[in-house]
């Protein structure tokens, strides 16, 4: 997977359509940093410098700027010359108890650098490369192996976990960098940046990350931090030397996929003898896993014969074969790609059928999958484009992490903690469809909500209500007549306005799986179609309005509450087939709006009235509307001037 870490990282920019925090989360998991590669000097056991490679300590830094701070240097428990370093001196003992102790700790909480911090001095020294001083190396339990070189340069002033761990072991703390507050307070004192010297500080916590440079040699004065002007100077001077070059470095790691666990797949190797590994034959794969062990007694696959006896497919010979299983991250990242082909009995899926179905347009799962799962199955994809398996740089073009149910105390429902509302203590009073309405109604579906069982009865109202206004809309309409919007009377064409908007917002939020807005839209027709039967009587009603709107109040419904509109489909508006796959209802977002908008109209710059006008009316036309309805106002005044500003208002300057 590293080697596809700055395309996983470039790609976060192909997926508009996933939620900012979780690319935010994959980058910072893949962990790019540009920086530096630092050689420092070994000294032997009597403090000399050893020559050639074997001296040689490579440290990675994004801060070289801060070279001139290093007064001490630190290798993880882990570091492989460790060992060499301290055997059979008088400090092997410390320095093992740090490594044996540091085993019972994750390298998460020790990178993390919150738990306190334990070290042991090795007896070396190494030389910094800028100065030529000797600083001490130390094993510390808060630096990893896994990030850099597992070796570190400690800038105790500029980094708190350096400068944690110098403050218990009394090191020194070499102030190289000054921000704007403390230099000004260095010249305040009468010194200056050039003639600034001190061995310590009394700080209580590292300090700025950017600012000037002091004690800093030919570089004194310059900018230092990332990217700086002190930082590219010494790089350019390391790299002049051959002690130093420019470095990219990713926080990510391979991944090792063996487990010694029953539950996984079986990986289709044999080991023999005379052969060493060899692969299982393809006309013996898949390689399945036995049905007959015990698993609660814990037997394991590393003790059933019966799966791991078998003979050697090159040489005949007895041969065992691998008992350890795959992550099942392995089956989990790809297995989309099989419903693009499930009945292939050749291979995993056809790259003609992964061409046609592939990327997944809307892909739904926790926030807890970001940086696994999801990197992962990205990982995949990239993997299996590169072998010529399918075409597409990403598997997932939406992704929607949907939020948890919490109970009455604000705990997140699960079965673990016995605080579950079972679906049936909804579905048998109200209905499947009252339930997926009030769930998809109080909140957005990326959101956390507080399950109330009051949004239960409030939906269950609103489709009975809704149920009762297709009725009655059915009642009033036919199917047969042709719809003629010239015909439209003022209350009409209201409920004619507001069914193109209501489709539209619908269909935009559907789209965007805001499915909370939608409902509040359809609700919203709903109304005006209420208001439209009870402003009119029986045989004014346009029945091809009637009939429409209907139907398109059933269709817009009918992916949240199916059975309620499929129902409605059949019975009311007497279609054929079911409203989940008949055509979307068409709209016009021009058709909703309203040919008229008020307007304020003001005198002198009080409001002294609104009025409703041609939504592309003149200036002329705005302006005899309103001195119309102000006309008390202007009364043994003239008019001088008139300020219209289209759609929003009218201003009078009278005098």
């Amino acid at each position: 997977i590293t080697e596809y870490s700055q395309e996983l990282l470039d790609d976060l920019e192909k997926l508009p359509g996933w939620p900012e925090r979780v690319k935010q989360m994959q980058a910072n998991w893949i962990g790019r940093s540009e920086g530096a590669e630092v050689d420092f000097t070994l000294c032997d056991a009597n403090g000399d410098p050893i020559e050639g490679d074997e001296g040689k300590i490579t440290v990675f830094t994004t801060r070289a700027d801060t070279l001139f701070g290093v007064s001490f240097f630190v290798l993880a428990p882990e570091y492989a010359r460790l060992h060499e370093l301290v055997e059979g001196t008088e400090y092997e003992e410390a320095v093992t108890k740090i490594v044996e102790d540091s085993k019972h700790i994750s390298a998460v909480e020790r990178a993390q650098g919150t738990l306190e911090k334990h070290g042991a001095f090795t007896g070396r020294y190494v030389v910094n490369p800028v100065n030529g001083e000797k600083v001490p190396v130390w094993v510390a339990d808060y630096v990893v192996a896994d990030y850099g070189t597992g070796a570190v340069m400690a800038v105790p002033c500029g980094d708190q976990r350096d400068f944690e761990f110098a403050r218990k072991y009394d090191l020194p703390i070499v102030p190289i960098i000054l921000d704007d507050d403390d230099r000004a307070a260095v010249e305040a004192s009468g010194e200056t940046i050039d003639t600034f010297h001190a061995e310590t500080v009394d700080w209580d916590c590292a300090h700025a990350a950017e600012g000037t440079l002091v004690q800093s040699g030919k570089y004194t004065g310059m900018r230092g931090g990332k990217h700086s002007e002190g930082e590219a100077a010494i790089v350019a001077d390391l790299e002049a030397m051959g002690c130093g070059r420019r470095k990219v470095e990713f926080r990510l790691r391979d991944w090792l996929i063996s487990r010694q666990r029953y539950w996984g797949n079986p990986i289709p190797a044999i080991h023999c003898e005379h052969c060493g590994i060899v692969p299982v034959p393809e006309d013996q794969l898949p390689v399945t896993l036995p049905e007959n062990l015990d698993l609660g007694a814990g037997e394991t696959l590393a003790e059933c014969k019966d799966f791991y006896e078998t003979t050697c497919p090159v040489c005949g010979r007895p041969a065992k074969r691998e008992t350890d299983t795959m992550d099942t991250f392995t089956c989990s990242s790809w297995y989309y790609l099989r419903y693009t082909d499930p009945h292939n009995t050749e291979l995993p899926f056809s790259r003609e059928a992964a061409d046609r179905w592939m990327p997944v347009d809307n892909y739904i799962g926790g926030i807890e999958h970001a940086i696994l799962h999801l990197l992962y199955s990205r990982f995949f994809t990239k993997a299996l484009r590169d072998l010529g398996l399918l075409s597409v740089d990403e598997p997932f073009t939406n992704l929607l992490c949907q939020g948890m149910v919490k109970d009455e105390n604000g705990d997140t429902m699960s079965k673990s903690k016995g605080n579950v509302v079972p679906p049936s203590s909804v579905i048998e009073p109200y209905g499947a469809d009252t339930m997926r309405l009030a769930i998809l109604f109080i909140a957005p579906p990326e959101k956390d909500f507080d399950w109330d069982p009051k949004a239960v009865e409030g939906a269950n109202r609103f489709i009975k209500r809704a149920w009762r206004i297709v009725w009655q809309l059915v009642q009033s309409g036919d199917a047969n007549v042709a719809f003629d919007k010239s015909v439209l009377d003022e209350t009409a064409m209201k409920l004619y306005r507001e069914r193109h908007r209501t489709i539209a917002k619908c269909t935009e939020d559907f789209d965007r799986g805001q499915f909370n807005t939608a409902i509040s839209a359809v609700m919203e027709l709903v109304n005006a179609a209420s208001a439209y039967l009870n402003a009119t009587e029986g045989a004014s009603r346009d029945k091809a309005l009637c009939y429409g709107v209907a139907k398109d109040i059933v269709s817009v419904l009918a992916p949240i509450c199916p059975f309620w509109a499929d129902e409605l489909w059949h019975e009311a508006l007497g279609c054929e087939g079911n409203a989940y796959t008949a055509a979307w209802p068409e709209f016009d977002l021009a058709e909703s709006i309203e040919d008229t908008v008020q307007i304020v109209v003001q005198v002198l710059g009080k409001v002294r009235g609104r009025i409703d006008v041609a939504r592309d009316a003149s200036n002329e036309e705005m302006q005899s509307a309103a001195e119309a309805a102000v006309a008390k106002w202007l009364e043994g005044k003239t008019v001088v001037k008139a300020i219209c500003v289209p759609g929003k208002l009218v201003n009078l300057v009278v005098k």
